[in-house]
Protein backbone atom coordinates (compact mmCIF):
# COMPACT_ATOMS: atom_id res chain seq x y z
CA UNK A 1 0.00 0.00 0.00
CA UNK A 2 2.83 2.39 0.82
CA UNK A 3 4.38 1.71 -2.60
CA UNK A 4 1.07 2.52 -4.32
CA UNK A 5 0.73 5.76 -2.35
CA UNK A 6 4.30 6.74 -3.28
CA UNK A 7 3.57 5.95 -6.93
CA UNK A 8 0.45 8.13 -6.87
CA UNK A 9 2.38 10.98 -5.22
CA UNK A 10 5.14 10.84 -7.84
CA UNK A 11 2.52 10.66 -10.58
CA UNK A 12 0.85 13.77 -9.15
CA UNK A 13 4.19 15.59 -8.99
CA UNK A 14 4.93 14.61 -12.59
CA UNK A 15 1.50 15.72 -13.77
CA UNK A 16 1.95 19.09 -12.02
CA UNK A 17 5.36 19.53 -13.62
CA UNK A 18 4.06 18.64 -17.10
CA UNK A 19 1.12 21.03 -16.64
CA UNK A 20 3.50 23.81 -15.59
CA UNK A 21 5.60 23.26 -18.72
CA UNK A 22 2.43 23.10 -20.84
CA UNK A 23 1.25 26.50 -19.58
CA UNK A 24 4.62 28.23 -19.71
CA UNK A 25 5.40 26.98 -23.20
CA UNK A 26 2.29 28.63 -24.59
CA UNK A 27 3.38 31.97 -23.18
CA UNK A 28 6.22 32.40 -25.61
CA UNK A 29 7.22 35.75 -24.16
CA UNK A 30 7.78 34.17 -20.72
CA UNK A 31 11.19 32.78 -19.79
CA UNK A 32 11.38 29.52 -17.90
CA UNK A 33 12.94 29.65 -14.47
CA UNK A 34 15.65 27.02 -14.88
CA UNK A 35 17.66 25.98 -11.80
CA UNK A 36 21.11 24.35 -11.97
CA UNK A 37 22.17 26.94 -14.58
CA UNK A 38 20.23 25.16 -17.27
CA UNK A 39 18.70 26.55 -20.45
CA UNK A 40 15.11 25.40 -20.22
CA UNK A 41 13.64 27.84 -22.74
CA UNK A 42 15.93 26.77 -25.59
CA UNK A 43 15.35 23.08 -24.88
CA UNK A 44 11.57 23.28 -24.47
CA UNK A 45 11.14 25.43 -27.60
CA UNK A 46 13.60 23.42 -29.71
CA UNK A 47 12.75 21.39 -32.82
CA UNK A 48 12.82 18.26 -30.64
CA UNK A 49 10.01 19.45 -28.38
CA UNK A 50 7.46 17.56 -30.49
CA UNK A 51 7.24 13.89 -31.40
CA UNK A 52 5.25 13.18 -34.56
CA UNK A 53 3.74 16.64 -34.17
CA UNK A 54 2.59 16.10 -30.56
CA UNK A 55 4.25 18.34 -27.92
CA UNK A 56 6.18 16.19 -25.45
CA UNK A 57 4.58 17.94 -22.46
CA UNK A 58 1.17 16.69 -23.64
CA UNK A 59 2.58 13.16 -23.82
CA UNK A 60 3.81 13.72 -20.26
CA UNK A 61 0.38 14.86 -19.12
CA UNK A 62 -1.24 11.75 -20.62
CA UNK A 63 1.31 9.41 -19.04
CA UNK A 64 1.19 10.89 -15.53
CA UNK A 65 -2.62 11.06 -15.66
CA UNK A 66 -2.68 7.35 -16.61
CA UNK A 67 -0.43 6.54 -13.64
CA UNK A 68 -2.62 8.55 -11.27
CA UNK A 69 -5.88 6.97 -12.39
CA UNK A 70 -4.49 3.45 -12.76
CA UNK A 71 -2.85 3.15 -9.35
CA UNK A 72 -5.76 4.94 -7.67
CA UNK A 73 -8.04 2.18 -8.96
CA UNK A 74 -5.58 -0.49 -7.79
CA UNK A 75 -5.41 1.06 -4.32
CA UNK A 76 -8.97 2.19 -3.71
CA UNK A 77 -11.17 0.11 -6.07
CA UNK A 78 -9.42 -3.29 -6.47
CA UNK A 79 -12.70 -5.18 -6.72
CA UNK A 80 -13.75 -3.32 -9.88
CA UNK A 81 -10.66 -4.10 -11.99
CA UNK A 82 -8.42 -6.92 -13.16
CA UNK A 83 -5.23 -6.16 -11.18
CA UNK A 84 -2.96 -8.32 -13.34
CA UNK A 85 -4.08 -6.72 -16.60
CA UNK A 86 -4.00 -3.17 -15.22
CA UNK A 87 -0.55 -3.64 -13.67
CA UNK A 88 0.72 -5.04 -16.97
CA UNK A 89 -0.60 -2.03 -18.89
CA UNK A 90 0.86 0.39 -16.33
CA UNK A 91 4.23 -1.36 -16.45
CA UNK A 92 4.14 -1.13 -20.24
CA UNK A 93 3.33 2.60 -20.04
CA UNK A 94 6.10 3.16 -17.50
CA UNK A 95 8.59 1.30 -19.70
CA UNK A 96 7.65 3.41 -22.73
CA UNK A 97 7.94 6.57 -20.62
CA UNK A 98 11.35 5.56 -19.30
CA UNK A 99 12.74 4.78 -22.77
CA UNK A 100 11.28 8.03 -24.14
CA UNK A 101 12.79 10.02 -21.26
CA UNK A 102 16.19 8.46 -22.05
CA UNK A 103 15.74 9.57 -25.67
CA UNK A 104 14.88 13.14 -24.64
CA UNK A 105 17.78 13.29 -22.20
CA UNK A 106 20.12 12.01 -24.92
CA UNK A 107 18.81 14.75 -27.23
CA UNK A 108 19.69 17.40 -24.64
CA UNK A 109 23.28 16.28 -24.22
CA UNK A 110 24.07 15.02 -27.74
CA UNK A 111 22.15 17.33 -30.09
CA UNK A 112 21.27 20.51 -28.19
CA UNK A 113 24.23 20.48 -25.76
CA UNK A 114 21.93 22.23 -23.31
CA UNK A 115 20.07 20.93 -20.29
CA UNK A 116 16.60 21.61 -18.95
CA UNK A 117 16.32 21.08 -15.21
CA UNK A 118 12.59 20.41 -15.38
CA UNK A 119 13.08 17.85 -18.15
CA UNK A 120 15.71 16.03 -16.11
CA UNK A 121 13.37 16.08 -13.13
CA UNK A 122 10.60 14.55 -15.25
CA UNK A 123 13.05 11.86 -16.42
CA UNK A 124 13.83 11.11 -12.77
CA UNK A 125 10.10 10.75 -12.05
CA UNK A 126 9.81 8.31 -14.98
CA UNK A 127 12.70 6.22 -13.63
CA UNK A 128 11.16 6.10 -10.14
CA UNK A 129 7.74 5.14 -11.52
CA UNK A 130 9.26 2.39 -13.65
CA UNK A 131 11.14 0.91 -10.66
CA UNK A 132 8.01 1.04 -8.51
CA UNK A 133 5.93 -0.52 -11.30
CA UNK A 134 8.29 -3.41 -11.89
CA UNK A 135 8.72 -3.98 -8.14
CA UNK A 136 5.01 -4.29 -7.55
CA UNK A 137 4.01 -6.28 -10.62
CA UNK A 138 6.86 -8.56 -11.74
CA UNK A 139 5.33 -11.74 -10.28
CA UNK A 140 2.02 -11.05 -12.00
CA UNK A 141 3.33 -9.63 -15.27
CA UNK A 142 5.96 -12.25 -16.18
CA UNK A 143 3.38 -15.04 -16.65
CA UNK A 144 1.40 -12.69 -18.88
CA UNK A 145 4.52 -12.09 -20.97
CA UNK A 146 4.77 -15.84 -21.52
CA UNK A 147 1.08 -16.04 -22.33
CA UNK A 148 1.37 -13.23 -24.91
CA UNK A 149 4.77 -14.35 -26.23
CA UNK A 150 3.61 -14.80 -29.83
CA UNK A 151 2.09 -11.31 -29.90
CA UNK A 152 5.26 -9.79 -28.42
CA UNK A 153 7.38 -11.63 -30.99
CA UNK A 154 5.17 -10.22 -33.75
CA UNK A 155 5.64 -6.69 -32.36
CA UNK A 156 9.39 -7.30 -32.20
CA UNK A 157 9.65 -8.41 -35.85
CA UNK A 158 7.29 -5.68 -37.09
CA UNK A 159 9.41 -3.11 -35.25
CA UNK A 160 12.49 -4.55 -36.95
CA UNK A 161 10.82 -4.26 -40.35
CA UNK A 162 9.59 -0.75 -39.54
CA UNK A 163 13.08 0.36 -38.51
CA UNK A 164 14.67 -1.17 -41.62
CA UNK A 165 12.16 0.45 -44.00
CA UNK A 166 12.33 3.82 -42.20
CA UNK A 167 16.13 3.84 -42.41
CA UNK A 168 16.05 2.91 -46.09
CA UNK A 169 13.51 5.58 -47.02
CA UNK A 170 15.24 8.15 -44.83
CA UNK A 171 18.45 7.59 -46.78
CA UNK A 172 16.57 7.57 -50.09
CA UNK A 173 14.77 10.85 -49.39
CA UNK A 174 17.93 12.48 -48.08
CA UNK A 175 19.70 11.67 -51.34
CA UNK A 176 16.67 12.86 -53.30
CA UNK A 177 16.52 16.15 -51.40
CA UNK A 178 20.24 16.70 -51.98
CA UNK A 179 19.78 16.61 -55.75
CA UNK A 180 19.74 20.43 -55.73
CA UNK A 181 22.33 20.56 -52.90
CA UNK A 182 19.85 22.24 -50.58
CA UNK A 183 17.18 21.11 -48.15
CA UNK A 184 14.01 23.16 -47.80
CA UNK A 185 12.09 23.54 -44.55
CA UNK A 186 9.40 21.13 -45.77
CA UNK A 187 12.06 18.59 -46.69
CA UNK A 188 13.64 19.05 -43.25
CA UNK A 189 10.29 18.20 -41.65
CA UNK A 190 10.11 15.00 -43.71
CA UNK A 191 13.59 14.00 -42.54
CA UNK A 192 12.62 14.75 -38.94
CA UNK A 193 9.62 12.45 -39.35
CA UNK A 194 11.80 9.60 -40.59
CA UNK A 195 14.24 10.19 -37.72
CA UNK A 196 11.45 9.96 -35.16
CA UNK A 197 10.12 6.82 -36.87
CA UNK A 198 13.55 5.20 -36.52
CA UNK A 199 13.80 6.17 -32.84
CA UNK A 200 10.28 4.83 -32.27
CA UNK A 201 11.23 1.50 -33.83
CA UNK A 202 14.37 1.35 -31.68
CA UNK A 203 12.25 1.92 -28.57
CA UNK A 204 9.73 -0.74 -29.58
CA UNK A 205 12.51 -3.24 -30.29
CA UNK A 206 14.11 -2.55 -26.92
CA UNK A 207 10.85 -2.91 -24.99
CA UNK A 208 9.55 -5.99 -26.82
CA UNK A 209 13.01 -7.58 -26.65
CA UNK A 210 13.11 -7.11 -22.88
CA UNK A 211 9.58 -8.51 -22.60
CA UNK A 212 10.75 -11.63 -24.45
CA UNK A 213 13.94 -11.87 -22.41
CA UNK A 214 12.63 -11.52 -18.85
CA UNK A 215 10.57 -14.76 -18.75
CA UNK A 216 13.63 -16.62 -20.09
CA UNK A 217 16.17 -14.76 -17.97
CA UNK A 218 17.85 -17.94 -16.75
CA UNK A 219 19.04 -18.84 -20.26
CA UNK A 220 18.92 -15.56 -22.15
CA UNK A 221 21.97 -13.55 -23.10
CA UNK A 222 24.59 -16.29 -23.53
CA UNK A 223 24.11 -17.17 -27.20
CA UNK A 224 26.65 -15.80 -29.69
CA UNK A 225 24.01 -14.74 -32.22
CA UNK A 226 22.11 -12.78 -29.57
CA UNK A 227 25.29 -11.08 -28.41
CA UNK A 228 26.13 -10.04 -31.97
CA UNK A 229 22.59 -8.70 -32.39
CA UNK A 230 23.09 -6.53 -29.31
CA UNK A 231 26.40 -5.22 -30.71
CA UNK A 232 24.81 -4.42 -34.08
CA UNK A 233 21.84 -2.81 -32.36
CA UNK A 234 24.33 -0.50 -30.64
CA UNK A 235 25.80 0.33 -34.06
CA UNK A 236 22.29 1.25 -35.26
CA UNK A 237 21.77 3.59 -32.31
CA UNK A 238 25.15 5.29 -32.88
CA UNK A 239 24.67 5.65 -36.66
CA UNK A 240 21.15 7.00 -36.24
CA UNK A 241 22.33 9.47 -33.58
CA UNK A 242 25.16 10.73 -35.78
CA UNK A 243 23.06 10.98 -38.94
CA UNK A 244 19.83 12.40 -37.53
CA UNK A 245 21.05 14.40 -34.54
CA UNK A 246 24.36 15.74 -35.85
CA UNK A 247 24.85 15.42 -39.61
CA UNK A 248 21.39 16.27 -40.98
CA UNK A 249 20.72 19.21 -38.59
CA UNK A 250 24.24 20.53 -39.26
CA UNK A 251 23.70 20.40 -43.02
CA UNK A 252 20.31 22.14 -42.73
CA UNK A 253 21.79 24.80 -40.44
CA UNK A 254 24.66 25.45 -42.87
CA UNK A 255 22.19 25.86 -45.74
CA UNK A 256 19.69 28.10 -43.91
CA UNK A 257 21.91 30.08 -41.54
CA UNK A 258 25.25 30.25 -43.35
CA UNK A 259 23.86 30.17 -46.91
CA UNK A 260 26.96 28.36 -48.16
CA UNK A 261 27.45 27.52 -51.81
CA UNK A 262 26.78 23.95 -52.87
CA UNK A 263 30.48 23.22 -53.43
CA UNK A 264 31.62 24.64 -50.11
CA UNK A 265 34.03 22.20 -48.36
CA UNK A 266 31.95 22.12 -45.14
CA UNK A 267 28.81 21.10 -47.00
CA UNK A 268 30.73 18.50 -49.00
CA UNK A 269 32.13 16.93 -45.82
CA UNK A 270 28.75 16.80 -44.12
CA UNK A 271 27.07 15.33 -47.20
CA UNK A 272 29.79 12.70 -47.54
CA UNK A 273 29.05 11.46 -44.02
CA UNK A 274 25.45 10.83 -45.12
CA UNK A 275 26.56 8.79 -48.13
CA UNK A 276 29.03 6.78 -46.03
CA UNK A 277 27.06 6.18 -42.82
CA UNK A 278 23.63 5.79 -44.45
CA UNK A 279 24.37 2.50 -46.27
CA UNK A 280 26.10 1.17 -43.14
CA UNK A 281 23.01 1.84 -41.04
CA UNK A 282 20.67 0.20 -43.58
CA UNK A 283 22.98 -2.82 -43.81
CA UNK A 284 23.09 -3.10 -40.02
CA UNK A 285 19.29 -2.98 -39.77
CA UNK A 286 19.05 -5.71 -42.40
CA UNK A 287 21.66 -7.84 -40.60
CA UNK A 288 19.82 -7.67 -37.27
CA UNK A 289 16.49 -8.35 -38.99
CA UNK A 290 17.98 -11.33 -40.85
CA UNK A 291 19.48 -12.86 -37.70
CA UNK A 292 16.16 -12.43 -35.87
CA UNK A 293 14.17 -14.05 -38.68
CA UNK A 294 16.03 -17.35 -39.00
CA UNK A 295 17.05 -20.07 -36.59
CA UNK A 296 20.78 -20.72 -36.40
CA UNK A 297 21.86 -24.05 -34.92
CA UNK A 298 25.53 -23.08 -34.90
CA UNK A 299 26.96 -19.57 -34.96
CA UNK A 300 30.44 -18.21 -34.28
CA UNK A 301 30.47 -14.67 -32.90
CA UNK A 302 33.95 -13.81 -34.20
CA UNK A 303 33.19 -14.99 -37.73
CA UNK A 304 29.86 -13.18 -37.71
CA UNK A 305 31.49 -9.95 -36.53
CA UNK A 306 34.26 -10.19 -39.15
CA UNK A 307 31.67 -10.82 -41.87
CA UNK A 308 29.63 -7.82 -40.74
CA UNK A 309 32.70 -5.52 -40.61
CA UNK A 310 33.63 -6.59 -44.14
CA UNK A 311 30.13 -5.92 -45.52
CA UNK A 312 29.89 -2.61 -43.62
CA UNK A 313 33.25 -1.53 -45.08
CA UNK A 314 32.04 -2.39 -48.58
CA UNK A 315 28.80 -0.46 -48.02
CA UNK A 316 30.69 2.59 -46.70
CA UNK A 317 33.13 2.49 -49.64
CA UNK A 318 30.29 2.21 -52.16
CA UNK A 319 28.65 5.23 -50.58
CA UNK A 320 31.97 7.10 -50.77
CA UNK A 321 32.35 6.27 -54.46
CA UNK A 322 28.75 7.30 -55.17
CA UNK A 323 29.26 10.68 -53.47
CA UNK A 324 32.57 11.20 -55.32
CA UNK A 325 30.82 10.53 -58.63
CA UNK A 326 28.10 13.06 -57.80
CA UNK A 327 30.72 15.68 -56.93
CA UNK A 328 32.59 15.06 -60.18
CA UNK A 329 29.35 15.40 -62.19
CA UNK A 330 28.53 18.60 -60.34
CA UNK A 331 31.97 20.07 -61.04
CA UNK A 332 31.51 19.40 -64.77
CA UNK A 333 28.21 21.27 -64.75
CA UNK A 334 29.57 24.36 -62.96
CA UNK A 335 30.87 26.21 -66.10
CA UNK A 336 27.43 26.09 -67.67
CA UNK A 337 25.73 27.70 -64.69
Amino acid sequence: MNAYLLTIMIGLAGFSLAFYMFQKKRKKDTQFVCPLRGNCSDVIHSRYSEFFGVPVEILGLLYYFTVLVGYSFILFFPAHIDPALLKSLLLLASTFALVFSFYLTFIQFAALKKICTWCLMSATFCLCLFLLSIRGSSEIVLPLFQQWKEVIELIFFLSMAFGLSSSFFSLLFFHRFLSDYKISKDEALVLDGFSQAIWLSIGLILISGLALAFPEKSTFGLLSVQFLQIVLFGVIVVCNAVLNLKVAPNYIDLVFSKNLSKDHPRLLRVRRLVFVLGPVMVLTWFSVFFMSSIKMESFDFAQGLVGYVFLASVAAYMGFLFDSQIQRNASKELPSL
